[in-house]
C-alpha cells in the first residue's frame, strides 16, 4: 500500500515539475528601442491626465533579434519603418513609494508593431509584425527618466516571423518598457506630460508554453493513483 502511495506521489510531482518548467523556458524575441530623434509627429509619449490612458504614437523600432530559438538564434534582423503604436488602459490609483508609480488597470489597452525586418537586403516580413492587447501598465520616474512598463497579450506575432526562427505559438505574452524625459519641472506624479525624448526600450515576447500530452496523462495517472490507494483502504477498513 505505502508503495502504491510512494508510486503515485512521484508520478503528480514528475507531472507538476515538467509542467512548471514548460511554462518557465520558451524562445524570447526581443524588438529593440534606439535613442530616438524626435519630430512633431513619431516618438511621442502623452498622458492627459485624469482617467486617460498613456499613449504612444509612431515610436521607432530598429531591431529584432531572437534567444533559445529553435532556428537563426541570436541572430538579428534590421527594422525599418519600425512603428509602434500603443495605448495603455486608464489610469487606476497612485501607488506610494518609494518609487511612487501610477497604475494603469482600467478596461484594456492595445498596440501594433508594424514594418520591415530584414537579413541584410532580404526581407524576412513586412506590414504588422505583432499586434495584441494591454492588460496593465505602470509609470515610474527613476534617475535615467521616466519609464512605462506594460504587460501585453499578443493576438497575432507575423507568420514570417515565427518560421524564420522556427518558433511558433498560438498565444503570446510579452512586455514593453518605454523610457523617456519629461521637463524636469513637472511634478511626479505628473498632472499631464507630452514628450518627444525617447531614451530607449524594448519589447519582448514569447509563445505561451502549452504543456506536453504526456506530461498531462503523467499527471492524472499519478492522481488516479491517489484515488486508488484512498478506495482500497476504504474497502479494506469496511471488510474488517
Amino acid at each position: 500500500m505505502r508503495r502504491a502511495r510512494l508510486l503515485a506521489a512521484l508520478a503528480i510531482l514528475a507531472g507538476f515539475v515538467t509542467l512548471t518548467a514548460d511554462a518557465q523556458a520558451g524562445p524570447l524575441l526581443k524588438f529593440d528601442i534606439p535613442l530616438s530623434v524626435t519630430t512633431a509627429t513619431n516618438n511621442r509619449v502623452t498622458y492627459a491626465g485624469s482617467g486617460a490612458p498613456i499613449i504612444g504614437t509612431n515610436i521607432n523600432v530598429d531591431k529584432l533579434t531572437g534567444s533559445e530559438t529553435n532556428a537563426n538564434d541570436l541572430g538579428s534582423l534590421t527594422i525599418t519603418n519600425g512603428d509602434l503604436d500603443f495605448a495603455t488602459p486608464g489610469f487606476t490609483a497612485v501607488l506610494p513609494g518609494p518609487p511612487v508609480s501610477i497604475s494603469f488597470m482600467t478596461g484594456t489597452g492595445n498596440f501594433t508593431l508594424s514594418g520591415t525586418a530584414k537579413d541584410g537586403a532580404t526581407t524576412i516580413a513586412s506590414g504588422v509584425l505583432a499586434q495584441g492587447t494591454i492588460k496593465s501598465a505602470t509609470l515610474e520616474n527613476g534617475q535615467g527618466g521616466t519609464k512605462v512598463a506594460v504587460a501585453l497579450t499578443l493576438n497575432t506575432v507575423n507568420d514570417d516571423l515565427q518560421d524564420y526562427y522556427a518558433t511558433f505559438g498560438d498565444q503570446w505574452t510579452g512586455t514593453l518598457t518605454v523610457s523617456f524625459r519629461i521637463a524636469t519641472s513637472s511634478s511626479f506624479p505628473p498632472i499631464a506630460f507630452t514628450s518627444t525624448r525617447i531614451v530607449g526600450g524594448s519589447f519582448d515576447t514569447s509563445p505561451i508554453a502549452t504543456p506536453e500530452p504526456a506530461t498531462i496523462v503523467s499527471a492524472l495517472v499519478g492522481m488516479a493513483g491517489f484515488g486508488a490507494v484512498g478506495w482500497l483502504r476504504r474497502r479494506k477498513q469496511r471488510n474488517a
